[in-house]
């Protein structure tokens, strides 16, 4: 029962790094769609300057840009958390547990764990300063994405330090074996 619980957590892992590939594709297409017609007043470009209006017209494009410069940054971090993650369920198949190598993921793991979340509160607090005057409700869902975050990257962090407690046990025993 194990080994199908890890194949299907392979098989989920894989397909989402599919979905963040696409998404970086459609972020970096509707930078260049917002970059190449923001100047124009088409029916389009007057509705997304005024979902940017609050920070002023020279800062506009600017904005939308970083935006969606996040949007792919937290597409590129999901991309490899789920990569980190399907080398950590390979090696627990193959019954690899307190290796160099799973040390070496989690550390990696981590490291991108911790760029997710820090792009997930810049997103929120760029998010909060679109739309003036409409009702805020719609940015209560928002910090619920950096405490998943943070609490991710909290269990990340303890499960770092348990394996490489179990690596220092695991050298010690064949030290003395």
């Amino acid at each position: 029962m194990k080994k199908f619980w890890l194949n299907l957590i392979e098989v989920v892992a894989f397909i989402y790094q599919i979905f963040c590939v696409l998404g970086m594709v459609f972020s970096v297409f509707v930078l260049g769609i917002v970059a190449f017609s923001f100047n124009n007043n088409s029916y389009f470009a007057q509705g997304f300057r005024a979902g940017f209006g609050s920070w002023g017209k020279g800062n506009t494009l600017w904005l939308a840009i970083a935006f969606f410069v996040v949007l792919f940054l937290e597409a590129l971090a999901e991309f490899f958390i789920c990569r980190f993650a399907r080398g950590l369920v390979r090696n627990i198949k193959s019954e690899i547990f307190f290796a160099n190598q799973n040390l070496e993921l989690i550390r990696k793991l981590l490291v991108w764990v911790a760029t997710y979340t820090v792009m997930t509160i810049v997103l929120f607090m760029m998010s909060l300063n679109l739309q003036p005057g409409k009702d805020d409700i719609q940015h209560l869902a928002y910090p619920t994405g950096a405490q998943g975050g943070l609490l991710f990257l909290a269990v990340i962090y303890v499960i770092y330090i348990v394996f490489k407690y179990g690596m220092q046990l695991q050298e010690d025993s064949d030290a003395i074996i």
